[in-house]
């Protein structure tokens, strides 16, 4: 819970400030899931958060992110659920923003 609350908080204060301090939430981000690999929460703020820092380059990032999140041990089928949920809901976010083939292959 309390690494939860922390990434949300730096979150948060990412939307607040300069470009400059966004990578920072990447690596807690990372960290935090490394820590607690079993927290979909985790995982699903990581996904969003990669979105935050970078939103031209985040389908990679967010790739990455759902796939090391697919093979973590989370708590059970509905957690898998709640992670492929918010992959799609990634997906349909840059999709609307701008349609490129890689994304249209991933759909």
């Amino acid at each position: 819970a309390m690494w939860v609350g922390y990434v949300r908080f730096l979150a948060d204060m990412g939307a607040a400030v300069d470009d400059s301090q966004r990578p920072e939430l990447l690596a807690v981000c990372a960290r935090a899931c490394r820590n607690c690999s079993w927290s979909v929460e985790l995982w699903i703020q990581h996904m969003r958060s990669c979105e935050l820092v970078d939103p031209a380059g985040a389908y990679d990032r967010v790739k990455q992110v759902y796939a090391r999140a697919s093979q973590a041990s989370l708590r059970g089928y509905s957690e898998y659920l709640r992670l492929a949920e918010a992959w799609c809901g990634f997906l349909v976010r840059s999709w609307s923003a701008k349609p490129t083939d890689a994304l249209v292959t991933e759909m």
